[in-house]
């Protein structure tokens, strides 16, 4: 299990900085592709009866939406003088950064006529981080020649940063079930095992200088880490239990959480040709065992030193629940009645930090062939995307893009490549 763990570990430690787990969306307009019951659990049923198996990186996926910009520096500034709001000039409203991974380490299933059943072991990154521009907004300092640093108010604030990862291995059981010519609905459940998890609130931090040496600061933050490998004691202090940093201990490589998750989805077939969908991905949540839960909240204190500024007070509870990051999606899908092999799709998702439109027409020349291309509008930006599934006998491969073109105010990149026997 050490050496599972290890491996997974590095697996995700190689996928997500190429790159929270996001689905390839454009595969969702291919004919023919194996592993739809991801995006629809209820994804329609149709052709002849197969089987597949996957295995270590045959099913890899990985995206990062951001609309976040490094701001333009002009060397002048040092020369002529800078102000906060120069810096600030190019920050977007929301500065949101959403990297995901998911890698699969095994998964099998079977289609027949009028079912579908899949089991998958995967292990799964998924974070966020989120620094509205009022963050930003109060970092107003000056640079000036001759005086150098200067707050010009004498105060200075941020508030409302958020930083969340989670780290876990995922088992993935799937049905999905054809009721009539007309219906498909279908289920994922999903056994949950934490292997790592981080959280930070910094909901407002406000400094007020009040002499050489001394500065007020009123402080409202939550930290949480989960971690089989670190363990902080803690010390009575002013009444209070607090983390002691001084006092850390290391442990082994374990799992410091238990969860569970739900997959829902149907599709329908109201006329002939039209294909209607929706899918609720993701439902549940992660119950973690707390290395450091605690809170971080005064008002007026006076510090003159660090350890006195984050005096981390211990909260309640030992174990924290957290929610997974949901999935909403909604679908439809029209076959042309002049080219069966030609279809023209929308596909709509709503996540937490996250919305999008997108658009795809798929082509499938030949039985064990489909290519699929899609333009979508989102919160961060717009995209070009494009997949090609292959099925050829004894081997089934997947490949596909969400992201062909990249603004300058985002990027956002998912990939897969999938094999299956």
């Amino acid at each position: 299990m050490k050496r599972i763990l290890l491996i997974s570990g590095l697996l995700l430690l190689f996928a997500a900085p190429a790159a929270m787990a996001q689905e390839l969306k454009t595969a969702a307009f291919l004919d023919n592709y194996i592993f739809s019951y991801k995006i629809n659990p209820g994804s329609p049923i149709k052709g002849r009866p197969y089987s597949f198996y996957a295995a270590g990186l045959g099913n890899l996926s990985f995206s990062a939406q951001t609309d976040f910009r490094l701001p333009y520096f002009n060397f002048d500034w040092f020369r002529n003088g800078w102000t906060g709001m120069d810096f600030l000039a190019n920050f977007s409203q929301g500065n949101t950064i959403l990297p995901q991974a998911s890698v699969n380490l095994c998964s099998f299933g079977r289609q027949g006529e009028r079912g579908r059943f899949a089991f998958e072991w995967n292990v799964r990154s998924d974070n966020a981080i989120y620094a509205p521009v009022d963050f930003f907004s109060e970092f107003n300092f000056d640079i000036d020649q001759l005086t150098g640093w200067r707050i010009p108010s004498g105060m200075c604030g941020f508030r409302n940063i958020s930083f969340k990862a989670t780290d876990y291995m995922e088992f993935l059981f799937s049905y999905s079930h054809k009721i009539g010519d007309f219906l498909t609905i279908g289920g994922n459940v999903k056994f949950l095992l934490g292997m790592f998890g981080l959280g930070f609130d910094l909901y407002d931090l406000n400094a007020r200088v009040l002499d050489e040496t001394d500065v007020q600061f009123d402080v409202n933050a939550d930290i949480f880490l989960s971690s089989s490998l670190v363990k902080v004691g803690t010390v009575q202090r002013n009444g209070y239990e607090v983390y002691d940093f001084t006092k850390i201990s290391f442990g082994r490589t374990g799992f410091t959480g238990r969860g569970l998750g739900l997959d829902l989805g149907f599709t329908l077939v109201p006329m002939e040709g039209l294909t209607l969908g929706a899918s609720l991905l993701d439902l549940g949540f992660n119950r973690w065992n707390a290395s450091i839960n605690g809170s971080i909240r005064y008002t007026e204190r006076i510090v003159n030193y660090g350890a006195n500024l984050f005096e981390l007070e211990v909260a309640d509870r030992s174990t924290l629940a957290r929610r997974l990051n949901y999935n909403i999606h909604l679908s439809a899908n029209y076959q042309m009645p002049f080219y069966s092999g030609l279809s023209l799709g929308v596909l709509t998702t709503f996540q937490e930090y996250f919305r999008e439109c997108r658009v795809g027409l798929a082509l499938s020349p030949l039985s064990f062939i489909s290519v699929a291309g899609s333009v979508s509008a989102n919160n961060f930006g717009t995209d070009l995307g494009a997949a090609v599934n292959m099925r050829i006998p004894g081997v089934n491969i997947f490949v596909g893009l969400d992201t062909l073109l990249l603004e300058q105010n985002m990027t956002n990149a998912s990939a897969g490549v999938q094999i299956a026997f």
